[in-house]
């Protein structure tokens, strides 16, 4: 079954998420496009964010119609939501800050620069700015457990918004010089010789394992990124551990990547960040937080893999709060889920899917089929989740068929868009751009010799491992599909309680060429008899 942090009803749940673009939850007129673009993309889960400066325009006024209007707007549309809290870090600014913060600077301290230049970015060593955002913060909290405490529409907060600092490696102020000057804390110190491998490890070793010594010492070239890492993550897990004890939410960072571009803290991405360098830092200093998760706005799969393996870890799943509207993006799903079984993704810029007609626009159309096949498949994935029996079929570039292990049984699948011929009773059409798509989805082995199958693209045909006495001929392969011995084929979805409604049989010429899938056709079931 799977572990994710979220839940509904007290049950696992998968996140199919869509979240609407920066601007578009200050009022609900905004927020149309949104919902029906979530429709679209056949979502489960809205990532909405919350703006300090919106709802504490002055000091301990707290404006919540906002948040309940867009709770009572997700039941309307039967969704779940995640809030993004967008406070003292949103892409390493401070944008979201209130007026009367960002006014003060003498009280609400910013980063400084090794120049002395004062940055747009408020300093995660300065205790005011954590008060601030901490009380606003808890009474969020405090706020969600009256309203929505009974039926937890909202599932998860965010915790800031891709934190960290532009603009320089670290603060230099005169207290986070002080600090940076002074001994590593022994809690950072105690993890790191705890630990056996990792970036921060190598990078301490690298240094000479000193046991004591301030972050120049211990950590090097690095001293300056690790620094912030440690400042930034400690902020944000105070305001994590006032929120859960005011409601006891899963909570979340997301991250700014650090593997694309220059790869320099400060420049290519916010410096402090919880980019995978820095991540066993994360990890140690922030014990109230249940995830830290990756905006993955990359497709080449090498990368993307990287990324996954990175932040797929034992006390991390893997959760993509973040990604592109790509036809990329669009595979890739499938490898998350697969290979480094993801709790949870989602898309951002949502209601970029749609036209001005409110159609779907043919770029985004791969990827809304990918959510459209995961969507028809989501008690399978709860509970397939830490198995070896879920396997992931990508038509990779120049890929015309993909052989899968399932120990007993081979399985061929073969890449081409399923055509409209006479044999196949699908009203599903295809464009001609649909034949540059690529085939892709899920094959689930339940016990008892049943399967199931989703995707779009191809076609599967299975048999039995031959053993040393089969017979061979040269029209064996020719005739292996027709001759499959399928007990039953159906097509059908899932209710409500994960139970399984056929609403289809299939037999005769649809199953003789094996098992074709469509997004619009849901799940394919087949039984076989040996």
């Amino acid at each position: 079954m799977l572990q994710s942090i979220f839940k509904r009803n007290g049950i696992p749940f998968f996140v199919l998420g869509g979240q609407v673009h920066n601007s578009s939850a200050y009022n609900l007129a905004e927020m149309e496009t949104a919902w029906k673009a979530l429709e679209a993309l056949h979502a489960n889960t809205a990532e909405v964010p919350v703006y300090w400066s919106q709802f504490e325009p002055r000091p301990g006024k707290y404006h919540y119609q906002q948040i309940d209007q867009l709770i009572q707007a997700a039941r309307e549309h039967k969704l779940k939501l995640i809030l993004l809290w967008f406070a003292t870090w949103k892409n390493g600014s401070m944008q979201y800050a209130p007026e009367w913060v960002k006014l003060a600077p003498d009280r609400f301290q910013r980063v400084i620069t090794h120049a002395g230049n004062r940055l747009w970015v408020l300093s995660s060593h300065a205790e005011a700015n954590l008060e601030a955002d901490r009380n606003a913060f808890c009474a969020l909290l405090n706020h969600l457990k009256e309203v929505d405490g009974d039926q937890r529409t909202v599932i998860g907060v965010q915790i800031e918004n891709e934190p960290g600092i532009l603009g320089a490696v670290r603060d230099h102020s005169p207290l986070a010089e002080s600090e940076f000057s002074g001994q590593v804390p022994n809690e950072l110190m105690q993890k790191l010789q705890l630990t056996s491998a990792g970036p921060v490890r190598d990078a301490w070793a690298l240094a000479g394992k000193r046991s004591q010594g301030n972050w120049q010492q211990v950590f090097g070239p690095h001293a300056a990124e690790f620094f912030s890492a440690w400042s930034i993550a400690r902020y944000i897990d105070r305001i994590a551990e006032a929120g859960k004890a005011v409601y006891d939410l899963p909570f979340y960072v997301n991250v700014w990547l650090g593997e694309n571009g220059w790869q320099q803290p400060g420049i290519s991405y916010p410096s402090g960040g919880p980019v995978s360098r820095v991540l066993d830092i994360w990890k140690w200093a922030t014990p109230h937080l249940d995830l830290i998760a990756p905006d993955i706005y990359i497709d080449t799969p090498d990368t993307y893999r990287e990324v996954c393996q990175a932040y797929a870890r034992e006390d991390n799943p893997l959760f993509v709060p973040e990604s592109a509207l790509s036809q990329g993006n669009a595979l890739n799903v499938f490898e998350a889920i697969h290979r480094y079984r993801a709790v949870g993704y989602a898309v951002f810029g949502i209601e970029s899917l749609l036209d001005a007609q409110g159609s779907v626009k043919p770029s985004a159309q791969p990827l809304v089929d990918s959510f459209r096949i995961l969507a028809s498949v989501q008690p399978l994935l709860l509970q397939f989740w830490k198995t070896n029996r879920m396997v992931a079929i990508i038509q990779r570039e120049f890929q015309s068929e993909q052989l899968l292990d399932l120990g007993e049984y081979l399985a061929l699948v073969q890449f081409s868009p399923t055509t409209n011929a006479g044999w196949i009773h699908t009203d599903y059409r295809h464009s001609p751009a649909d034949f540059n798509q690529r085939g892709r989805g899920l094959l689930f082995q339940a016990p008892n010799r049943e399967f199931f199958v989703a995707g779009a693209g191809f076609t599967l045909q299975i048999k039995r491992r031959r053993g040393e006495t089969s017979e061979f001929s040269k029209a064996h392969d020719h005739f292996d599909a027709p001759l499959t011995p399928y007990l039953r084929v159906e097509e059908g979805r899932f209710g409500i309680l994960g139970e399984w409604i056929p609403t289809r049989e299939r037999n005769g010429d649809e199953i003789t060429a094996g098992i074709w899938v469509t997004p619009d056709i849901g799940v394919v079931r087949f039984v076989l008899a040996e």
